[in-house]
């Protein structure tokens, strides 16, 4: 029978994953990177997997890694509304969700609504990123991400919330040389 996971491991596990790095880690957890990298170590060893790959560059995760990053993720969110739910306070809503959309979206379509979400909530922060390219979810790049095609990405929950008429127009003179 495997023996218990230690908590402080896990939360030292989601953090480095999180964060990308041992050092980053451990500024979110208040912990020095030799710790951090004894929680993997420990946790790797208990679990019998390798949760990240090592490179002169940083830390990655491995495969087995991702697969348990959400579970992890899920514990330390289900031990959080436990002690809320203890102190009779409830999860506040707060922080900063970095948004991205294309260019013609962010400056046309989302500035009212962020107005509005920013008086009804105004603990929450938007960083809105205008691109036409593709951010990558998994990879934290952006927290949210309004696309005019359906994500092509596992694992990322989608949704349709709308359509909109989108024109092209030329002369007429252009489009019989061209088509």
């Amino acid at each position: 029978m495997s023996q218990p996971v230690d908590w402080a491991y896990l939360q030292s596990f989601v953090a480095v994953a999180e964060d990308g790095s041992l050092s980053g880690g451990g500024r979110k957890l208040g912990a020095s990177p030799a710790t951090m990298s004894r929680h993997i170590s420990a946790l790797e060893g208990s679990l019998n997997v390798q949760l990240f790959a090592r490179s002169a560059g940083g830390l990655t995760l491995s495969k087995t890694g991702s697969d348990l990053l959400e579970h992890a993720q899920d514990m330390l969110k289900s031990a959080s509304l436990l002690s809320m739910t203890a102190e009779g306070t409830s999860a506040a809503i707060a922080g900063t969700v970095r948004v991205t959309a294309s260019e013609i979206v962010s400056t046309n379509i989302l500035p009212p609504i962020i107005a509005a979400l920013k008086i009804e909530e105004p603990e929450i922060t938007i960083e809105l990123v205008a691109t036409d390219t593709t951010k990558n979810l998994l990879k934290r790049e952006a927290d949210i991400a309004i696309r005019m095609f359906r994500p092509e990405q596992n694992d990322v929950y989608t949704r349709k919330v709308g359509e909109f008429v989108n024109g092209m127009f030329g002369a007429t003179s252009y489009l019989e040389r061209y088509g």
